[in-house]
């Protein structure tokens, strides 16, 4: 499943009490949903423009810098989705790519790597 972001309500940008904070719960909740009805499910997860506050804002000053990615990353270590380096890279800067894999059927728990690739781009840093 391709993750595309865009977790909020683009309604809730129209109130006075959006901050990174509220923004964070929600992401936290919509991972939580993912988690537990996609178990089995190869995950490419990715932030929308709408994930961050504000809207189309984001810092890039240096690695880490942004409070954003920073909850994006919290909610995500550790999860099947994306591997160490992949995390990692995405902790830095908000983008991060991945072989396309899948789960042999005839052999439950294995999974085959196809040529292709998924490249998660945090366009962000061209607002």
């Amino acid at each position: 499943m391709i993750w595309t972001g865009d977790n909020v309500p683009h309604v809730l940008f129209d109130k006075s009490d959006v901050n990174v904070s509220s923004l964070a719960a929600r992401l936290a909740s919509v991972t939580g949903s993912v988690k537990a009805h996609l178990q089995n499910v190869e995950v490419y997860p990715s932030m929308g423009n709408h994930d961050v506050y504000p809207t189309n804002v984001e810092e890039f000053s240096d690695a880490q810098a942004s409070p954003v990615i920073n909850a994006f990353y919290e909610n995500w270590h550790g999860q099947f989705w994306l591997n160490d380096t992949e995390i990692e890279t995405y902790h830095n800067w908000g983008y991060y790519a991945k072989p396309i894999r899948y789960e042999d059927k005839a052999k439950p728990g294995t999974w085959i790597e196809t040529k292709g690739k998924l490249i998660s781009l945090n366009t962000q840093a061209c607002n």
